[in-house]
């Protein structure tokens, strides 16, 4: 059976290895670091809006 008579999909890729989308995997680290800073981010809005809240609602 040659290459012509698979079916679509069937037999070796054009070019071998992964696809150019496929990138290097990153570090666990670069991901905890990413959440701890959203996290932190996100306590100090919370925080500013409270302080909003309460300075507009104690007049």
């Amino acid at each position: 059976m040659s290459e012509q008579d698979q079916p679509p999909g069937a037999g070796s890729p054009v070019q071998p290895g992964p696809p150019m989308s496929v990138q290097a995997p990153i570090k666990d680290t670069s991901i905890n670091i990413s959440a701890l800073l959203l996290a932190g981010g996100g306590v100090i809005v919370l925080l500013i809006v409270v302080i909003v809240l309460v300075a507009v609602f104690h007049h």
